[in-house]
């Protein structure tokens, strides 16, 4: 998946560090911080794409939005919300803060 995309990003941004002159050796340390903070995230079952939220584009259609882009941005303003630790990546929570996006336009 994504993930393993960004295991090999890390990989070679620590391999080009490496090789390149001492003083970017600290750049090797910040992509295993990287792999670090991923580790955590995954660890902690947190949201990182829309499709990991607990409700999808039928959720936001059910609430009268119509389908198309609108569903796209209230799904993007949600999970832009869980990220900031805004609102819990639970379906209630996440239904009301939909519902007061959509009602806000």
């Amino acid at each position: 998946g994504r993930t393993d995309l960004f295991e090999a990003l890390c990989d070679i941004k620590r391999a080009d560090a490496l090789a390149q002159a001492p003083f970017c050796a600290p750049r090797a340390d910040e992509a295993e911080e990287l792999r670090s903070a991923l580790h955590e995230v995954l660890a902690a079952e947190e949201a990182f794409t829309v499709k990991q939220l607990a409700i999808s584009g039928n959720d936001v259609m059910a609430l009268g939005v119509k389908a198309g882009p609108e569903v796209g941005r209230i799904l993007d303003a949600a999970l832009g919300a869980v990220i900031d630790e805004r609102v819990p990546n639970e379906r209630e929570a996440l239904l009301a803060f939909a519902r007061s996006v959509a009602s806000a336009e």
